[in-house]
This record gives structure tokens, C-alpha cells and sequence, in this order.
């Protein structure tokens, strides 16, 4: 039984990743942090324009971090409520087992998932 509702937790977890593009934050948030190190590092720039920069970087950051962690409170929330209704569930979840079970799911659902999207 706890495989099932480990199962059910992976494929919210892969399905809100892809639903709320999560992957788009993560690599919008390592290039506005590159942007800020090319722009403190550059010479030919002025400061007044540096700060200008750094303003509009630092509130892009902001909001895609933002959005980041509550993807993340919202994942935690559901970890937080199976684990509480299900016993043993973390304890399955903390296992090597339990690990290699939530690897080897996940990465045939998201290989069927991307088969099927390209076929359909």
C-alpha cells in the first residue's frame, strides 16, 4: 500500500514540475545570476548603470525564486500530509529501496511521458 501512495506522490511531483514549468525558473534564475557577475565584473560599464541593472536583476530573481519556493512549500505540504496519513510512508520514503522504487518510476514516466507527446 505504501508503494501506491509513493507512486501517487512521485507523479504529482513530475506533474506539477512540468505544469508549472518549474524547469523554466530554475534556468531563468542560473542566467540572471550569470547576467549579475558579467555586469559587477565589466569595466565598461558605469556604476549608475550597474546599480539600474542590478535593480531589474535582483527583482527578476526575486520573482522566479519566488515562484520556486512555492512550488516547493506546495510539494513539502503534500510530503508533509501523505506522510501523515499514511504509515510508514517515510519510512519507506528514507529507504534505499524506497529510493531506487521513486528513481526507477520516475524515470519511465517521464520517458513514456515525453514518447507519448511526441506520438500524440
Amino acid at each position: 500500500m505504501n508503494y501506491l501512495f509513493m507512486s501517487i506522490f512521485c507523479l504529482i511531483l513530475i506533474e506539477s514540475f512540468f505544469y508549472f514549468n518549474i524547469y523554466n525558473y530554475l534556468k531563468n534564475l542560473l542566467f540572471f545570476f550569470k547576467k549579475i557577475v558579467t555586469v559587477i565584473g565589466s569595466k565598461k560599464i558605469s556604476d549608475f548603470w550597474k546599480q539600474k541593472a542590478m535593480l531589474l536583476y535582483s527583482r527578476k530573481i526575486f520573482n522566479y525564486y519566488l515562484n520556486f519556493m512555492l512550488w516547493l512549500l506546495c510539494v513539502v505540504s503534500v510530503f508533509v500530509l501523505f506522510s501523515s496519513f499514511v504509515e510508514g510512508f517515510l519510512k519507506l520514503f528514507l529507504t534505499v529501496k524506497g529510493n531506487i522504487y521513486l528513481l526507477m518510476l520516475s524515470a519511465s514516466y517521464i520517458f513514456a511521458r515525453n514518447k507519448l507527446k511526441k506520438d500524440g
